[in-house]
């Protein structure tokens, strides 16, 4: 595990776990209100730090101008899916979390990528292509 994670954080193995236990530490993981047959609206939680959590949306909202991956994702969850403004910050703000958490994870900057004609997953991997030579017939 990364240097930079809290103590109590490096006995977790899995990426996913450490991502839902600082979105609850932030306030910003998902929590559906039901009773009985009435199911109501998923919301976030609130019950982190209010300032990490005011933080965290600040850093989402500025990354919508600065970052072309996460504004293609904002437009998509307000055209396609038909998201609220809020709803759809705090997608963004989740996804900023998990970035955040493969860069202590993996002791590194993060790279920012885009898709290339030759491979439209790459934006979403981080990964850098390395063309293989091909092997003489």
């Amino acid at each position: 595990m990364g240097t930079y994670l809290p103590p109590s954080f490096e006995g977790e193995k899995r990426r996913k776990k450490i991502v839902s236990r600082l979105q609850a530490l932030f306030g910003c993981d998902p929590r559906l209100r039901q009773s009985g047959k009435w199911v109501g609206r998923v919301k976030i939680s609130k019950r982190g730090i209010a300032a990490a959590r005011t933080a965290l949306f600040q850093a989402a909202f500025c990354s919508l101008h600065s970052d072309g991956e996460n504004a293609a994702y904002y437009r998509k969850l307000r055209d396609v899916d038909k998201k609220e403004h809020k709803e759809a910050m705090v997608d963004v703000m989740r996804k900023q979390l998990r970035r955040l958490v493969a860069v202590l994870c993996n002791d590194r900057p993060f790279v920012k990528t885009t898709a290339t004609p030759d491979n439209p997953k790459r934006a979403r991997t981080g990964q850098t292509l390395v063309k293989k030579p091909h092997a003489a017939a």
